[in-house]
């Protein structure tokens, strides 16, 4: 039943990308001349994440995640723990027009390729580490436009059940400061009792929980290490 309802869950991706991906395409397109029609395109995106997990009827869960979306300058840098997929499409239905750095291994899921493109979200080879660093120059020019980026700072998810948070990359706290942006922390619960990482089922009795913490002001703060376990000390202490 579990391997079920995981088949369902990417039959429903197919049945909505298809439709929303023709609503979002061409505002997507208008959107690199015209930043006004890639914010409805945004929106378009926030909203058709929003009906595929509506459709998941066996999904429980409290998301009480702020929309930081910025209408000016400069951005907003967003990370939280890491514990399952699942935790890409909770962000995306609730941020609008949130770039997330995730692996390149993403576009093999080819329902959604084309949207993952076309909504510019920053992609990275597994294991590359100058690409990783590369991807932390993009993430300072996403903030510098205004852009909302989500990172994952633990870079990869954690094991089923595990406690606290695994080590924090020091990269993107050093792009927040070096850019002067805030940083939105968020807390996330219960995704890996849905999709654990290495399953290829999806649990119904789980129950799924995240929100989002203050800003924290890196202007506060002389280095990236210590801002770096700052958020980490405050994730960790909220799960």
């Amino acid at each position: 039943m579990n391997r079920l309802r995981l088949f369902y869950f990417f039959t429903c991706i197919i049945v909505f990308g298809a439709p929303v991906m023709l609503m979002y395409l061409p505002f997507a397109l208008l959107g690199v001349v015209w930043g006004k029609s890639q914010r409805v395109a945004d929106v378009i995106l926030r909203q058709g994440v929003r009906w595929l997990l509506l459709w998941q009827p066996w999904l429980n869960r409290d998301l009480r995640i702020a929309d930081p979306a910025r209408e000016t300058k400069p951005g907003i840098l967003m990370v939280s723990n890491h514990r399952s997929h699942l935790d890409v499409f909770m962000l995306l239905s609730q941020v609008t027009g949130i770039r997330v750095l995730a692996k390149r291994s993403i576009l093999f899921a080819l329902p959604i390729a084309p949207m993952i493109l076309l909504s510019r979200q920053i992609l990275v080879k597994r294991g590359d580490a100058n690409g990783y660093l590369r991807a932390m120059d993009t993430i300072r020019a996403r903030l510098r436009r205004g852009e909302t980026v989500h990172v994952f700072p633990e870079m990869s998810r954690c094991e089923a059940g595990a406690s606290g948070t695994k080590n924090f990359s020091v990269a993107p706290f050093a792009a927040a400061l070096q850019e002067g942006v805030k940083i939105l922390p968020v807390v996330i619960r219960g995704t890996d009792s849905v999709w654990a990482k290495g399953e290829s089922a999806l649990h119904k009795d789980g129950r799924i929980e995240m929100k989002s913490l203050a800003e924290v002001d890196t202007t506060q703060f002389t280095n990236a290490t210590e801002l770096r376990n700052e958020v980490r000390r405050l994730i960790t202490e909220s799960l």
